[in-house]
């Protein structure tokens, strides 16, 4: 059996969070200690620890930035077989990159019209 610590900023919704939710059910299912470190959690994963990891709510980049600092914390006071990031943490054994660049992704959007403005310093 291992302990396994998975890190992403939310449990539901996207294609991140159900690739985190399917890795962790299947983890569990197979006896595994699992642990999903999560600022907000909307579901519910049989014999999955969930633990709430606290954030600044005052922005997106407050919410990333506060997460991307407190996630690793919270996960270094216990000892894990590894540790996975779902997004842009620092501080894990395995990292799972998706979604493309940011870069691109805002490329797009201007290319759609659908820029917001003003633009906030996560979208430069």
């Amino acid at each position: 059996m291992m302990r396994v610590a998975l890190m992403h900023r939310r449990l539901a919704g996207g294609g991140t969070e159900a690739d985190l939710r399917r890795l962790a059910a299947g983890l569990a299912r197979r006896g595994h200690d699992v642990h999903v470190f999560c600022a907000r959690a909307d579901a519910v994963l049989p014999g999955v620890t969930l633990h709430r990891v606290p954030i600044v709510r005052a922005g997106r980049l407050a919410r990333l930035v506060s997460f991307a600092f407190a996630a690793p914390r919270l996960v270094a006071r216990e000892r894990w077989d590894v540790v996975v990031g779902f997004g842009r943490t620092p501080r894990q054994d395995v990292v799972r990159v998706g979604g493309g660049t940011h870069r691109t992704y805002l490329a797009r959007m201007r290319a759609a019209g659908l820029r917001r403005a003003p633009l906030g310093p996560y979208h430069r």
